[in-house]
């Protein structure tokens, strides 16, 4: 199915992925001024990370394997406090980063600092209140 990309530009919230492959995420990264919440299904390439500053609204980032079978995270805790404190300089209204680390279960990190929080469930990532209007 063809969506134009003039229908993009209202997006609130996206799963970009899932079990087939996606385009790498600076294809449709023009066509999102409004997004707030982004769950980004597979990290392709470790630049992408860095192109979600281009998402001037982007509030909620969740990056989530494309399987709950048999992985862990998509990065290492390593990779995790290299690059989240960037993300959240280089995305201004970034509130928390949602990880999956293993299963069902992701990890939460938060633009001030404090430590991360374990998030046992993924229904608790996936289906919260966001209060978006």
């Amino acid at each position: 199915m063809y969506i134009p990309p003039q229908e993009f530009r209202r997006l609130r919230y996206l799963s970009y992925g899932g079990y087939f492959g996606r385009p790498l995420l600076n294809v449709i990264l023009p066509h999102l001024p409004v997004l707030d919440v982004l769950e980004l299904v597979d990290l392709h390439l470790i630049e992408e990370l860095g192109w979600l500053a281009e998402i001037p609204m982007l509030r909620v980032f969740i990056l989530s394997n494309s399987s709950y079978r048999d992985r862990g995270s998509v990065l290492s805790l390593e990779e995790r406090e290299a690059y989240f404190p960037q993300l959240f300089e280089s995305c201004t209204n970034l509130q928390h980063i949602d990880i999956n680390t293993e299963g069902r279960a992701y990890q939460r990190w938060f633009r001030d600092g404090s430590a991360p929080s374990d998030i046992p469930d993924v229904d608790d990532v996936l289906l919260p209140e966001w209060h978006i209007s």
